[in-house]
């Protein structure tokens, strides 16, 4: 299918306002939408992220092109409407990406149809969408990395284009230092081209000639002109502002060692702290950056602070939308089939993209938002490989034909056995999330919320998680029995997951209904030691559990009751001691209520 430039100029045209127009209708449903409020959970990182933007110039961090654009908008617009303000900005980000995706594919391949369909595969593409109406940095990140492609691919064809790809290069790296890869890798890319081109003109004599020919290089001249002038400008910000020279490389260590242990259990929720990757689970770096290697190229989005399992099923314009499953099965198909070709052809800048990508994430976490920034490449493999079905079958192949099909159809299927193997991709963290939303507005969403309850407890009876929070909501509403029920039966279900804080709420409950006797039996049940070994690496964790145990001790000591004052002590000793077990003396935050414990049990012994 051939194409003036004049009438792929207008068909382009067309697929962008086709584009705005879905953006426009996501908008609609998003304001009306649960989605809106996620942004607002302080335990989130879309929360964070907008506070720390507020405070861009407050606190001590440093240069990013994110935190200044939120500290601008922060400055017109409350806090109310500086998320509606910055949705629209990132769906104004997600059409300026299928524009660029749609020049590179024409720029690398050629073909206006190709270049034509990748911009409909991006425009197109769910998670994308999905990503526009939360507040993250993904859609910025995606939009100057493709931006910075753009110019990489364009900087022979344009004299200022080596100056506008140093600047988007550099923005892009203030985004997320993960782009430091990149960064390095494209200027090897441009090094290496000008070489090749040199030898190609007979600019290149000898390899001892290699030096001067790069120092002489019009193009690569402007480009260090350009990021040192770049470098200096981010320096002088930092300086003044006191703050560290580029970036905060003191949490590396730590993501280094995460990454080197299992792959993440993509059901729970990812907090800072990293504890789904529990002591039990350490293997081999080997082992484990192969494992995250195939993950970041298998059609599934580990779930981070978002998951896209939950919110495509409840958002009416994704369901619509282009899935997963299908875009990386085409891209992954193309690039088995046209392997060869990737790698020698002008295509091969994509694979280097890919891989300068690939490499951080494998070594760190390859999360599902992250893996987002392979858009504009598998776009244009998979509109490579559909152009090459639509060849092969006008051109009477049919056995290049049936053999494209076949290898398409295996690794569809690989991509649906594999998420049916994971069961249900929805989390507890979400209906919870979720529930917390309705309840803000519980008059006008009562029935949603009830809906949402019952439904969680029937996909999640044995997770604590849940369990927990919807007892706690039926104690706010006087369901005392219920919420009894609910964790009477889930502590009693050897099936359920971790009962730490189930058994703590139900003791209780109990005792508040005087029935010492059944809350001692639940105490005996609770292992502390279990708790803190479970939860080590959150030292916040084990603090809350320990003054809930606190809390109770000296809730049972206060209480005048028929209970025996021998029976009294003896419920409290053990909360006590519990307390004691969770807490840990190197910790400073925890010396103090070790202390305190300590002398209340002392108290209790003298008295004995």
């Amino acid at each position: 299918m051939k194409f003036t430039n004049k009438q792929f100029s207008k068909l382009l045209a067309l697929v962008m306002v086709i584009c705005t127009m879905t953006r426009a209708f996501f908008l609609v449903e998003w304001l009306k939408s649960p989605l809106r409020g996620f942004n607002e959970f302080a335990s989130l990182d879309m929360a964070n992220l907008l506070n720390w933007g507020v405070d861009f110039f407050e606190k001590p961090f440093e240069f990013s092109p994110f935190f200044l654009l939120i500290y601008t908008l922060s400055k017109f617009f409350d806090s109310a409407n500086l998320l509606i303000v910055y949705v629209v900005f990132q769906l104004i980000f997600s059409v300026l990406i299928v524009y660029f995706v749609a020049q590179i594919a024409k720029k690398i391949t050629g073909n206006y149809f190709i270049a034509l369909l990748s911009a409909v595969l991006v425009a197109f593409y769910s998670p994308l969408l999905l990503y526009c109406g939360v507040f993250l940095r993904e859609v910025m990140y995606v939009l100057l990395g493709t931006m910075s492609l753009y110019f990489l691919i364009y900087y022979r064809n344009n004299k200022k284009a080596i100056i506008y790809f140093s600047i988007f290069i550099g923005l892009f790296y203030g985004v997320r230092v993960a782009a430091i890869t990149w960064v390095i890798s494209a200027f090897i890319w441009l090094i290496v081209r000008e070489l090749i081109t040199a030898n190609h003109t007979g600019k290149l004599n000898n390899f001892s000639n290699c030096f001067s020919t790069i120092f002489n290089n019009k193009f690569l001249k402007r480009l260090v002109l350009c990021c040192v002038t770049i470098a200096v400008g981010i320096l002088i910000f930092n300086t003044v502002k006191n703050r560290k020279l580029l970036t905060n490389f003191d949490n590396y260590p730590y993501y280094y060692n995460v990454g080197s242990q299992e792959q993440i259990n993509s059901l729970d929720v990812v907090n800072s702290n990293g504890n789904q990757y529990k002591e039990k689970n350490k293997t081999s770096s080997f082992k484990a950056y192969f494992v995250k290697t195939k993950q970041l190229f298998t059609a599934y989005l580990l779930p981070n602070n978002i998951n896209y399992y939950f919110w495509r099923g409840r958002l009416g314009i994704l369901k619509i939308m282009l899935g997963v499953v299908v875009f990386y099965s085409l891209a992954v198909t193309s690039i088995i089939f046209n392997f060869k070709r990737f790698c020698l052809k002008k295509e091969a800048v994509l694979g280097y993209f890919c891989v300068s990508f690939a490499l951080p994430l494998i070594v760190f976490v390859p999360l599902g938002r992250y893996s987002l920034i392979f858009i504009a490449p598998f776009a244009i493999y998979s509109a490579i490989f559909l152009h090459q079905l639509v060849f092969l079958f006008v051109k009477k192949q049919y056995l290049r034909f049936l053999i494209a099909i076949i290898l398409l159809a295996t690794i569809t299927s690989i991509y649906y056995k594999i998420l049916n193997q994971k069961g249900n991709l929805e989390r507890s963290s979400d209906y919870v999330g979720l529930i917390a939303i309705y309840e803000k507005n519980r008059q006008k969403d009562s029935e949603a919320l009830i809906k949402t309850y019952q439904k969680a407890h029937q996909i999640f009876p044995n997770n604590s998680y849940f369990v927990y929070h919807y007892a706690q909501n039926l104690l706010k509403n006087n369901q005392v029995n219920d919420a009894k029920k609910i964790l009477i039966t889930f502590n009693n279900n050897p099936q359920g997951q971790k009962k730490f804080d189930s058994i703590l709420l139900l003791s209780a409950i109990l005792m508040t209904q005087e029935q010492y006797n059944e809350a001692l039996m639940q105490l005996e049940k609770f292992d502390a030691k279990q708790a803190y070994e479970r939860q080590k690496n959150d030292n916040n964790v084990n603090l809350q559990y320990a003054l809930y145990c606190d809390l109770y001790g000296d809730a049972i000591m206060r209480h005048k009751s028929r209970l025996s004052d021998t029976k009294r002590k003896q419920i409290a000793v053990l909360f006590y001691k519990n307390a004691l077990r969770l807490l840990d003396k190197q910790v400073t935050s925890h010396q103090k209520l070790i202390k305190i414990i300590e002398l209340k049990m002392e108290k209790i012994n003298k008295n004995k």
